[in-house]
């Protein structure tokens, strides 16, 4: 039932002060292109989570960065060039509300 034990870090103490939501749109939909999009996700230096959605958006991102300036570099040189990449949407937080990693047991 354990999966593993972690540290949560305080994000603003280690100057991490923003937190992003990417929504990604694939060119396509079929398993190769969602095999292709996860490779390259999980080869990536960044991106705190990522899902696998259903309805209007293919991935959700979470990442959590130092600034804008610190983001804006993330898409630009790591997910807009993987290839399966049609759209991006950036929704940034303003603040957090509830965080919690507890299950509903």
């Amino acid at each position: 039932m354990i999966e593993r034990y972690v540290t949560l870090l305080d994000p603003a103490k280690l100057k991490l002060g923003l937190t992003v939501f990417a929504w990604v749109w694939l060119r396509g939909q079929d398993q190769d292109t969602v095999d292709r999009f996860t490779a390259a996700i999980l080869a990536l230096p960044r991106g705190e989570e990522c899902h696998l959605m259903t309805g209007d958006c293919d991935f959700l991102l979470w990442i959590v960065t130092r600034d804008l300036d610190d983001y804006r570099r993330f898409p630009m040189e790591h997910l807009g060039r993987i290839e399966s990449v049609q759209q991006i949407r950036t929704e940034v937080s303003m603040q957090p509300i509830k965080r919690t990693t507890k299950l509903p047991l």
